[in-house]
């Protein structure tokens, strides 16, 4: 059921909210007198003033699976002491004396309470606040889980917090102001949706203890049970007998989607057996005999995972023997909550062992569509009564129905987490040193870079409203740790080398060291000073308004100290002494060039810019073989339909590299989006120029490798200048850029699709030995589709 108060028909202006029916569930709302519709066409919805303590709402049927209420509040016109607020109610009405049951306050300040009845849940403010616009609130209410959770603008507030304790009759859903406003708060985009979409759910209650649960119907769902040697306790669970198992059957139509199985099981006390959930091909047989993706659990305390059938061990032992052990998994609990997800973008596998999550990475194992059931089993004969309880299948939304921009935040986010805290592999981030380790890695810079990510996810938090916001990203943290891991990044790389501190990488008189190279340990290294220079320089942007005057000074300084390093050595060009060393890295001085000149404001860096920009598109003798090559000559202003490269010089000559061209195209893309920030014309057209040269060349490779990219977006390196392998993912954010803002509208079709594979391709890194260009990528590729949406 949503409505977003369009003003049509009978619905104007000042006219009554009260008896119209919501655009999608036909429901009837019920509200106060002084609930009207306001805005114009283009922008409708619903005020609250001149009463005291308006209210507006509608009647549901009590939630029986995982549900989201969710609404944009304006809090304009309420005196500091008032609130609006939004909740389950017992009836429409105003939710105070009792009538509120899972509900929330937002108060002008952007201090919220939350409430479970008149019982206070949580006190805080939230830091995404907007006191001039709305704000997205969205209660998220599990009844099987008894949890509740609260996000505004997408930054989670309150997180699964157990309400197993109050009785919660809700018959209705609603907002409404507190006390009489001085002008008009408002509503709009109010949507009750089932979330974690339960495929199937079955709590096993309400039958006769010792009947079979073969043949028996499914609480949700209306799914029928396929089983052999399980039966009813009478107490709401399943018991388990010796070589017992159960499963429900799925339509191809439902595994093209994110699915969950997830039950509460109890495991035998001892002995060789074990107890498996998971996804299989055939409902009318048990779980291991046609098994996709499944797990084991052992009495011992271990677990295996498995995709295809025992062909492939994702986690633990194979060989049918026990594997992993872990401390969120005890087998002398009386139930453990297991939960199993597969995610076909990206096939990506996540197991959570009690609420925390013990696996996740992208697998090679395509199951396809052959995932037709879920269910669990029971092998050998236990010593005990093993069980099951609270049975589901949950689906997530389509991915493709998901804002790119929505499941980029998750992406970053998800990435964050995983180079930061795989300690286990030694790759995570200290943050008391500010340091991010990543062993065998060739460059620090490059496995520093997620904290200058972290930067342009902070700024999109903090600038987020609800048409913006990461209103799905699962796995975001709090701002504060990406505050944390951006400064402590920079503020520890800045500090001067003083031969004891590896972690210090700026060098006496500007430029950074690369001490993976011998010959860089105590000298500036041009290619991580003009790399570390643009990352930073972006972060500094990112953050500027926010940074502390000191902290201002040293990172400006240390930016400053890279393109006076670059120019004292002829890295930049610098009168008629030059030095072109390639083509991405003479367009990364470009790149930074421009944006010391966006952090300084001092004219002498954008002439320099200038400079450099010719330089690298048409260098003179002996450097005339690189350069821009243009191969079909434009007839548009920006070059939109011609085609061309810019060089890279390697072991198979000066020419075009596609692998090296995906990286041009990254950092053409961060100038364009620079230059498009500050509404510079002249250098935006530069870049997109260049731009669209170097994507249409991708797109159709030359005559005797045409494509240039696949059907599932695989760029041909199999002829490049420095590069030569079959094919890379073509993961880099030209193509979305040029949609959105370059005038591309022939690439409609296609970013759907691309942004598949930049999210397949992050996905799938093998967290055992990430490359370090998936760690650069994080910044200069997955940031700037946040970027993109402000």
């Amino acid at each position: 059921m949503s409505d977003s108060f369009t003003l049509t028909g009978g619905r104007t202006a000042g006219s009554a909210l009260s008896g119209t029916t919501t655009e999608v569930g036909g429901k009837t709302w019920a509200a106060s007198a002084n609930t009207k519709f306001a805005g114009d066409a283009n922008n409708g919805y619903v005020t609250l003033s001149t009463g005291n303590n308006e209210y507006g709402g509608v009647t549901i049927s009590a939630p029986a699976q995982a549900t989201a209420l969710s609404v944009r509040l304006n809090t304009n016109g309420l005196p500091a002491n008032q609130w609006i607020s939004l909740g389950f109610l017992n009836q429409v009405g105003h939710p105070g004396g009792g009538n509120g049951k899972l509900w929330m306050i937002l108060r002008p300040s952007g201090s919220f309470t939350i409430f479970a009845n008149t019982t206070t849940l949580l006190n805080g403010t939230a830091s995404n606040f907007s006191s001039t616009g709305f704000n997205q609130v969205e209660m998220i209410y599990s009844p099987m889980d008894e949890t509740l959770t609260v996000k505004v603008n997408g930054l989670k507030q309150l997180d699964e917090a157990d309400v197993s304790g109050y009785t919660l009759s809700i018959g209705a859903a609603g907002f409404a102001v507190n006390g009489t406003p001085t002008g008009a708060p408002a509503v709009d985009e109010f949507e009750l949706d089932l979330i974690g979409d339960d495929l199937v759910s079955d709590a096993f209650e309400g039958h006769a203890s010792g009947n079979s649960l073969n043949g028996t119907v499914t609480d949700v769902g209306n799914k029928t049970w396929a089983a052999s040697g399980v039966t009813f306790s009478g107490t709401g669970v399943v018991n388990l007998g010796a070589n017992s198992w159960a499963n429900v059957p799925l339509t191809s139509t439902e595994n093209d989607e994110s699915l969950t199985v997830s039950a509460e099981l109890q495991i035998a006390p001892s002995g060789g057996t074990w107890t498996a959930l998971g996804f299989c091909n055939n409902s009318a047989a048990s779980l291991s005999s046609s098994a996709k993706i499944w797990v084991l659990l052992w009495p011992s305390g271990g677990y295996t995972l498995y995709a295809n059938g025992t062909s492939t061990t994702l986690s633990g032992s194979g060989s049918m023997t026990p594997g992993l052990n872990s401390t969120e998994f005890n087998p002398g609990n009386p139930y453990n909550r297991v939960d199993l997800t597969y995610n076909p973008s990206g096939r990506i596998v996540t197991l959570r062992l009690n609420e925390t999550t013990v696996f996740e990475e992208a697998i090679e194992y395509d199951p396809g569509d052959t995932i037709l059931a879920a269910g669990f089993q029971q092998n050998g004969t236990p010593t005990g009564t093993p069980a099951a309880d609270n049975f589901r299948v949950m689906r997530s939304k389509p991915i493709g129905e998901r804002p790119i921009v929505e499941r980029d935040y998750n992406l970053m986010a998800d990435m964050l987490r995983r180079f930061s805290d795989n300690v286990v592999s030694g790759r995570y981030f200290d943050s008391t040193a500010g340091v991010w380790y990543n062993p065998g890695a060739n460059s620090w810079h490059c496995t520093a870079a997620p904290g200058c990510a972290a930067a342009a996810l902070w700024n999109s938090l903090n600038d987020a409203g609800p048409d913006t916001g990461p209103s799905n990203a699962e796995h975001l943290q709090s701002q504060a740790t990406y505050w944390d891991m951006a400064v402590k990044t920079i503020d520890t790389a800045i500090q001067f080398y003083d031969g004891v501190h590896t972690e210090y990488h700026q060098i006496a008189g500007g430029g950074f060291n690369e001490p993976y190279y011998e010959d860089y340990v105590t000298t500036p290294n041009e290619i991580t000073t003009m790399f570390w220079g643009t990352l930073m320089a972006q972060a500094y942007i990112e953050l500027e308004d926010h940074l502390d005057a000191t902290r201002k000074n040293n990172w400006k300084n240390a930016i400053v100290g890279c393109v006076t390093f670059l120019k004292n050595h002829w890295n930049i060009k610098n009168g008629d002494h030059n030095w072109y060393t390639n083509g991405n890295i003479e367009l990364g001085e470009a790149l930074l060039l421009y944006q010391t000149w966006r952090i300084t404001g001092e004219q002498t860096y954008l002439d320099q810019f200038e400079d450099q920009w010719d330089y690298l598109w048409d260098p003179p003798a002996p450097f005339a073989d690189y350069g821009v090559t243009i191969e079909v000559t434009p007839t548009e202003n920006d070059y939109s339909d011609g085609m061309g490269y810019l060089a890279e010089g390697g072991a198979y000559g000066i020419g075009y590299d596609p692998d090296y061209g995906q990286l041009q195209l990254s950092l053409a893309t961060n100038l364009f989006l620079a230059a498009d920030a500050e509404g510079d014309s002249t250098t935006r057209l530069k870049a997109q120029r260049l731009l669209n040269l170097l994507i249409n060349k991708a797109f159709y490779g030359d005559e005797y490798h045409t494509p240039g990219i696949s059907e599932d977006w695989i760029l041909d390196c199999s002829y490049g200048s420095r590069h030569r392998f079959s094919g890379c993912p073509f993961n880099n954010p030209a193509l979305q850029a040029l949609y959105l803002l370059g005038d591309r509208d022939d690439f409609e079709s296609d970013v759907l699709g691309q942004y598949n594979e930049v999210e397949r391709s992050y996905r799938n890194v093998t967290m055992s030995s990430p490359s370090v260009n998936t760690y650069r990528g994080l910044e200069i590729d997955v940031a700037m589709f946040l970027l993109m949406s402000r």
